[in-house]
């Protein structure tokens, strides 16, 4: 991204080397670094932590991108010293970080450090589009910097709530919202298999999305192609949700058994050379497809040329 790079020049022409992986947030926290001792060797009584901790803040309380510049009275000199930093803008009694990302990247830090929970962020107001990079960027924290139990204990809560908001929307009245709904929800199971999975999974076999069943098995081969790690991990939930449809039973259903042999003879072709997962995906292709046992590539074939 532009501005990644743009940070990552600037730490370079102050002398700062960049090793290891690269992102964002890393570069971002550098650049605070090095501003931090350039603002000790003036003698500044505070950090560019504590006042742009101060603008973020009031930004997220007030969902705006902008915060009166009254917010930095508590740190004399500031405006002046985060302007010359380049770190925020100032004009007509307002002020704003330099750059959108660096509001996200401020913010973050401080709401990990306060030791509150994403899911109490998104309840303590109206959600409004601006939380959208604030709950991205707070999450991408959590999963470099922290346990991933903490990770995932948030990521678990947001999805909970997700899932028990989605699931009464497949029964609006409007299709187009029951659609979205569901469309919305199986992309969640699919990206992040979990316990809920089955929940979700139920609430769409039981709705009558019966010609949805292409652009749901497109979703997961587009998968396949970009992610087969995941689309793997997600076809075999799918497989293990669908225990008890063998032998051709619910053939009207939006998981039809052609649908699944494509599914499995793409992830078959995307994992070649790895033989645990083919001998999965062979005994998957045995027990739902094969019309004679043992002869399963054969079937494979077969789906192939359809």
């Amino acid at each position: 991204m532009p501005i990644n790079l743009r940070v990552f020049v600037d730490l370079y022409r102050l002398g700062e080397v960049v090793e290891g992986e690269i992102s964002g947030s890393r570069l971002f926290d550098q650049l605070i670094e090095v501003r931090a001792r350039e603002f000790r060797d003036a003698g500044l009584q505070w950090t560019p932590q504590e006042a742009l901790g101060a603008i973020a803040q009031s930004m997220s309380d007030h969902q705006e991108l902008t915060a009166p510049v009254s917010v930095l009275s508590p740190y004399a000199g500031a405006r002046d010293a985060l302007s010359s930093a380049s770190l925020i803008t100032a004009a007509g009694g307002q002020i704003q970080f330099a750059h959108e990302s660096f509001f996200d990247h401020v913010f973050s830090v401080h709401f990990i450090a306060s030791g509150r929970t994403v899911r109490e962020l998104l309840l303590s107001d109206e959600q409004r589009l601006f939380r959208r990079t604030q709950v991205r960027q707070i999450f991408a924290r959590l999963r470099d910097e922290t346990s991933n139990r903490r990770y995932l204990a948030n990521l678990q809560e947001v999805g909970d709530r997700a899932t028990a908001w989605l699931l009464p929307l497949m029964d609006d009245e409007d299709p187009q919202v029951r659609r979205e709904a569901a469309h919305t929800s199986w992309d969640a199971i699919l990206d992040g298999p979990t316990d809920r999975s089955a929940l979700v999974l139920e609430h769409i076999q039981s709705r009558s999305f019966a010609d949805e069943s292409d652009w749901l098995m497109r979703s997961l081969e587009e998968r396949i192609d970009r992610y087969p790690d995941v689309a793997f991990a997600a076809a075999m939930r799918v497989v293990e949700l669908m225990d008890g449809w063998k032998g051709g039973e619910r053939q009207g259903h939006w998981m039809t058994l052609h649908h699944l042999g494509r599914m499995l003879v793409r992830l078959y072709r995307a994992v070649d050379g790895d033989s645990r997962r083919e001998a999965e995906l062979l005994d998957l292709f045995d027990i739902y497809l094969a019309r004679e046992p043992g002869d399963m590539r054969t079937q494979i074939s077969a789906y192939e040329r359809h």
